[in-house]
């Protein structure tokens, strides 16, 4: 396992433990401003995090118009 993917599986734990709680409190309405920006701040680092781990995307193939036949 490399560095990254710890990196990678510390941030799922932390946004699925975070989820869990936020599952909790909002119908209690017991879940803060503040609690929602840490979840949403976790959740952009984890989606940085995936991120990284998608190789280089190709160059895109120009679009084709479809063959019409008939």
């Amino acid at each position: 396992m490399t560095p990254e993917d710890r990196i990678l599986l510390l941030y799922m734990r932390q946004v699925q433990w975070w989820m869990d709680e936020a599952a909790l409190d909002i119908p209690r309405d017991a879940y803060s401003v503040d609690d929602h920006v840490k979840l949403a701040e976790a959740m952009e680092q984890l989606a940085h995090a995936i991120r990284q781990r998608l190789p280089l995307p190709a160059e895109p193939k120009p679009a084709q118009r479809p063959e019409i036949t008939g």
